[in-house]
């Protein structure tokens, strides 16, 4: 059934007077973005409609640039003077749902869940996009890469995908094809992802644009008040042999995260750049990875696959650093 929000705010975009016929999945209208057809006045090809749990906005009018649109982008977009409205009553609609227990059909990704995990309360859109992947057990190419990183699959982080297919989601293209699909994920529900091409270092990265500061890999997951290792990549993280880890995947943890943080602890890449992020970390109080001199690996996933059977744990917290002392020892890595 559709969102009672996103139809009234659809109907507030394109008027009363351009809306056609009306069901609890599908609303048609006249598209407002194109105009629709000149020759057919009547013809309505803007949809309101439900998809794997998401409400989108499209109009398949040729090249009209409202196409694959959550309604979210759809306001954003074409309708700047609703969107923010929007976004209030969305998220006064959830805090009311979260204080009476009422998580039935949301927008949000916040559902009752049969499990004795505290549900997590954060207001993430949740975007479904598996019906574009292969479950990765299906792929022995995929398999074979994830086992070519030092590790035998399993669903310990959640179900992991093979893209067989590139994707167009708004406006922007994302080169899948062959890839390993990672996907974020919040109380059992994707929201975005991460990609990485089996046969080069390509990569994407994928999340809904409402989600921002929760691009992270294995957020959702962490025990904030114990230790929490921060990472670059998704397999450096997965080296370490501890679940309490979190990745960045290609971005900059956001500072409001990291205050979440009891005790953040900074495990960057061996190279240039990997080093002055680590200069910056322990300039501000915080712990961070030096590597021993003897191991030139750049990173923790070929450290582990260059040392077989090394402690990479005790040897990550038997070099921890801070402040000054972390500072000087990094400078004669430069």
């Amino acid at each position: 059934m559709l969102d009672r929000i996103d139809v009234k705010f659809f109907k507030l975009a394109v008027g009363a007077d351009r809306i056609g016929k009306e069901s609890d999945v599908d609303i048609s209208a006249k598209c407002p973005v194109c105009g629709d057809s000149a020759k057919r006045k009547n013809s309505k090809r803007l949809h309101l409609y439900i998809k794997n749990n998401i409400t989108n906005v499209s109009c398949f009018n040729g090249d009209c640039p409202c196409k694959n649109k959550t309604v979210y982008s759809f306001l954003k977009d074409f309708y700047p003077a609703l969107f923010d409205q929007y976004k209030r009553e969305n998220f006064s609609d959830t805090l009311n749902r979260l204080s009476t227990g009422d998580f039935s059909d949301d927008v949000f990704s916040v559902h009752k869940q049969e499990t004795t995990k505290e549900l997590d309360k954060t207001i993430i859109i949740a975007h479904d996009l598996s019906e574009y992947f292969k479950k990765i057990e299906e792929s022995k190419d995929g398999l074979d890469y994830v086992k070519s990183r030092g590790f035998e699959y399993n669903e310990e982080y959640g179900q992991w995908y093979f893209g067989f297919q590139n994707l167009t989601i708004g406006e922007k293209f994302y080169n899948i094809t062959d890839s390993i699909i990672i996907p974020l994920y919040h109380n059992g529900k994707m929201y975005g992802f991460y990609s990485r091409n089996i046969h080069n270092k390509n990569f994407s990265t994928y999340m809904n644009e409402a989600n921002i500061g929760y691009k992270i890999w294995n957020w959702f997951n962490i025990d904030k008040s114990k230790p929490v290792y921060i990472f670059e990549g998704i397999f450096d993280a997965l080296s370490l042999g501890y679940n309490n880890v979190i990745a960045a995947i290609g971005a900059t943890i956001p500072i409001e995260r990291i205050k979440e943080l009891k005790e953040p602890i900074f495990v960057s890449d061996n190279d240039k750049t990997g080093v002055l992020n680590s200069i910056k970390y322990s300039n501000l109080g915080h712990k961070v990875y030096i590597q021993p001199s003897k191991y030139r690996e750049k990173d923790l996933n070929q450290l582990k696959l260059n040392n077989r059977g090394l402690d990479l744990k005790k040897i990550v917290d038997e070099n921890l650093f801070s402040g000054m002392m972390a500072e000087i020892r990094l400078k004669e890595k430069l």
